[in-house]
């Protein structure tokens, strides 16, 4: 069966590169702070924490990366590539909420399964 996603336009496939942190990008990479868990806004979810984990073990060169505010902190670079390939990863479905409810959008999703 489609995903709904692929069946009405008011849902979207959610990618887990919606739910990461931003990190700055440079010279083809992305630069991944060390303890970015606590200092970054994101989903809180393991998906995501072990998405980035395995990110940094299979392609992560351990470098200085820029934090902003002068903190240059130690951390990985993950080549952009690397990093857009994992993060393109559909984990979920979102939706227009000014072309539907969130209750609407509740109901179909349960009918779907």
């Amino acid at each position: 069966m489609n995903a709904i996603y692929e069946r009405d336009d008011r849902f979207q496939a959610a990618r887990l590169r919606f739910f990461a942190p931003n990190f700055r990008c440079s010279g083809g990479s992305v630069e991944i702070p060390d303890g970015w868990e606590s200092r970054y806004c994101w989903d809180q979810e393991d998906s995501t924490k072990n998405a980035i984990a395995s990110l940094i073990a299979d392609h992560g060169i351990r470098s200085r990366v820029f934090e902003g505010r002068g903190i240059e902190p130690n951390g990985y670079r993950v080549p952009i590539a690397a990093w857009d390939a994992a993060m393109n990863v559909i984990v979920g479905v979102q939706w227009d909420l000014s072309r539907i409810s969130n209750e609407e959008a509740m109901v179909l999703l349960r009918e779907a399964h």
